[in-house]
């Protein structure tokens, strides 16, 4: 393609597409990515976190991203029997799992590759695990993406917070590709509608940042929900993450935590699924495949949902830019 702007051969480039999930976007690299180094996933992770920082911010913060903004880089398979392996990344860090990303990658790769079949499959190798992901197509349109999670489980039992200012708070710790704090938005007086993102961002990270001050768990989010009267939809979420990022999408590895607490609460059983709706009303769908481990709360998730595709970009880094390497202003 032409170079219209006749931009210098020695910027950096880097090429995307962008998704999004329920209004969550993911910036998928297609090129310009860092070799991230490493036997596996969980290493590349690591080497990311220690020596690719930059990139991240460079290619998500602002002028180029915003605060919400997430990514993905797909990467040759480390794993034997994957597809791919792939590193995640929020403008907060690097990360080991994201089930909207999935979905939205997924999505990406079907409508790469079109084949013409009804199902598309994708086997990933994430830090967090590896992923099989099914893409169901119609019209050669994808029109849903399921994949089965990672083991999650839950702590046996709630703990209560005791937090300055906001006073006493149950919880469930919970794990479903990420580690989270979930409770009922009720014991804060919220409910989940886009008005009150910023109060959920405020108490979600004096919550989270109480939890890690208190306990030594690399806490990722705080899960709050709101259980509904609908017969279809089961309940809605919101989860604040990073610093104090709010997700868009109902959560796929926040979901999968919350299976592991409605199972260890005998509240659902194997095969029993629910309809979760994020802060924008977007829904995704939590099926319990498998509990290997009654006591220890150990499950198999499995997430639905949808992802669109937003646009396609190359981005382009002056050398001489006077904001080089990203910024937030909060």
């Amino acid at each position: 393609m032409a170079n219209p702007l006749h931009i210098p051969d020695y910027w950096q480039t880097v090429t995307t597409v962008d998704m999004h999930v329920g209004g969550e976007p993911l910036r998928i690299v297609t090129s310009g990515a860092p070799d991230f180094l490493g036997h596996d996933t969980q290493d590349m992770l690591k080497d990311a976190q220690k020596n690719h920082q930059q990139f991240r911010t460079r290619l998500l913060e602002e002028p180029r991203g915003h605060a919400e903004m997430y990514g993905a880089v797909l990467l040759p398979p480390r794993r034997k029997n994957t597809d791919y392996s792939v590193i995640f990344m929020d403008t907060h860090d690097y990360t080991s799992m994201c089930g909207h990303g999935i979905i939205a990658l997924t999505t990406y790769l079907a409508m790469l590759n079109r084949p013409n079949t009804t199902t598309y499959r994708v086997r990933y190798d994430t830090p967090a695990g590896p992923i099989l992901a099914k893409a169901t197509i119609d019209n050669q349109q994808v029109t849903q993406v399921g994949f089965t999670g990672v083991t999650s489980y839950a702590e046996p039992k709630s703990r209560e917070l005791n937090i300055p200012k906001i006073g006493k708070l149950i919880c469930d710790i919970a794990f479903g590709g990420e580690l989270y704090a979930i409770l009922d938005a009720r014991q804060v007086n919220l409910t989940i509608i886009p008005s009150n993102a910023s109060k959920f961002v405020h108490l979600g990270q004096i919550i989270k940042q109480h939890v890690l001050s208190t306990d030594s768990i690399n806490l990722y989010g705080v899960l709050f929900v709101e259980t509904l009267s609908s017969t279809h939809i089961h309940s809605r979420n919101v989860n604040v993450f990073g610093n104090g990022s709010i997700d868009r999408s109902p959560t796929g590895t926040g979901l999968s935590a919350r299976l592991a607490v409605h199972a260890r609460n005998k509240e659902i059983k194997e095969g029993d699924q629910i309809v979760v709706a994020s802060i924008t009303g977007a829904t995704f769908t939590g099926k319990l495949i498998t509990i290997h481990n009654e006591q220890l709360q150990f499950i198999t998730p499995h997430i639905s949902g949808r992802a669109h595709l937003t646009g396609m970009h190359t981005f382009v880094f002056d050398p001489k830019d006077s904001l080089p390497n990203g910024f937030l202003l909060r």
